[in-house]
């Protein structure tokens, strides 16, 4: 097959699914489990320019090619640092206290119990939490210019609706027409977006999904063919590479979302933060990378958005 390059700019879906693709267990990796535990998965690690030479896969019979400098991060920010400022110590924390913990996660997608009372009874991120500070207030507006113009005009009492060809009321026909036309032009574009919106977040929720059976697919190989003694249990080299596998997938797990979220959704602190040289040190401070590993991605010489491709 002819070579593909990835290209400069890919969005969100194909970043996933190319992430997906790098992590599926096919027959090279179970015969590389089912080896010598005392060594390590995959080749060496490789340089920059190494790992840009197209590379040819026995497998699947696919020459593969990849640019560090063009596969970059979809904002097309510097390829040396993606983290402006210096993060502050303890934002690194609390982002690596949430990418490491186990427990205390919410369900993503929470549990419908299909009843009308339990309907009613939601309002936190409904749509009547976001648009009731800007109903109230296009209400208490009209409300202000009904009585301002009953109170100019004494003729226009009552609740039935006031004569087109007032002085006062002209005018509003007109605002009234251009908005009819801007009603009709608002809704279609914003079903059209929801749509779109509830589309992708679809596709990003069933791919995410597609990589964590990967990385369950890639444990239970490991789990399935780790050397045993004689009463069952891990050897101790057996032991040590599934707590080296566990945790560097965990890493490359982390380092690749922290490249497609750019929000502080994190006690107000960006997982973005652990793509900087700050980052890398505090992660090597707290276990999350070996020093063999720090090393090996501060020699790479890739922008930290391809940092999950060294690991």
């Amino acid at each position: 097959m002819p070579c593909r390059h990835l290209s400069s700019r890919p969005d969100l879906l194909q970043r996933i699914a190319f992430l997906s693709v790098l992590l599926a267990p096919g027959r090279a990796a179970a015969k590389g489990i089912a080896g010598d535990f005392s060594s390590r998965l995959g080749p060496p690690l490789r340089s920059a320019a190494e790992a840009a030479s197209p590379q040819y896969d026995p497998v699947s019979g696919v020459e593969l090619s990849l640019d560090a400098e063009l596969y970059r991060s979809s904002s097309q920010g510097p390829d040396t640092e993606l983290v402006p400022l210096t993060p502050e110590l303890s934002e690194i924390d609390r982002v690596i206290d949430m990418a490491t913990r186990t427990y205390g996660w919410m369900p993503i997608i929470p549990q419908f119990a299909a009843n009308r009372s339990m309907a009613w009874q939601q309002w936190k991120g409904t749509i009547l939490e976001k648009a009731w500070p800007a109903a109230v207030l296009t209400m208490t507006v009209q409300a202000v210019m009904i009585a301002w113009i009953r109170a100019a005009d004494p003729l226009l009492q009552g609740l039935s609706a006031p004569d087109a060809s007032h002085r006062l009321i002209a005018p509003l026909l007109a605002l009234s027409t251009g908005w009819n036309y801007i009603l009709t032009l608002a809704t279609f574009v914003t079903t059209f977006f929801v749509g779109h919106s509830h589309t992708f977040w679809r596709g990003s929720y069933k791919l995410a999904r597609v990589v964590q059976g990967r990385i369950n697919d890639l444990g239970l190989l490991c789990a399935a063919h780790a050397q045993r003694g004689p009463d069952g249990r891990l050897t101790t080299e057996a032991a040590v590479l599934l707590q080296d596998v566990t945790r560097e997938l965990r890493l490359a797990h982390v380092l690749f979302w922290s490249d497609v979220c750019y929000r502080r959704s994190v006690d107000l602190a960006s997982v973005r933060v652990l793509l900087s040289d700050d980052g890398l040190k505090r992660m090597l401070a707290r276990g999350m990378i070996t020093p063999l590993e720090y090393n090996a991605l501060l020699a790479a010489e890739a922008p930290p958005s391809r940092w999950y491709l060294v690991v």
